[in-house]
């Protein structure tokens, strides 16, 4: 790979994204990851016997190519969650007629 031939990006100094002109492959430098993630990170790809590099590759992969979900009303979705618990029947009280306004000043 030559190393001469190179154009890099930079987004806001978050991501740094550099691309090789001779090949396809491109790399990707990840700025202020916390502690936490980076351990994280570490433990998942440990369990499944890659490099943190690796698994950040494989995770960057199933989020990007899984299908999305379809945007759904939170009405249907909560409706959808509780349909097996059944129906709720409740009995209103009869509606009385609306009291004629006080008037102001008489």
């Amino acid at each position: 790979m030559p190393w001469t031939a190179c154009r890099s990006i930079d987004y806001n100094a978050i991501i740094a994204i550099t691309i090789w002109v001779d090949c396809s492959v491109a790399s990707i430098t990840i700025r202020n990851l916390d502690d936490e993630t980076k351990a994280r990170l570490r433990l998942r790809a440990a369990r499944q016997q890659r490099s943190m590099e690796e698994e950040a590759r494989q995770i960057l992969r199933t989020a990007l190519t899984s299908p999305r979900q379809a945007k759904t009303n939170i009405a249907k979705s909560i409706q959808q969650r509780f349909r097996r618990l059944g129906g709720l029947t409740l009995d209103l009280p009869p509606r009385e007629s609306i009291r004629t306004p006080p008037r102001i000043g008489k």
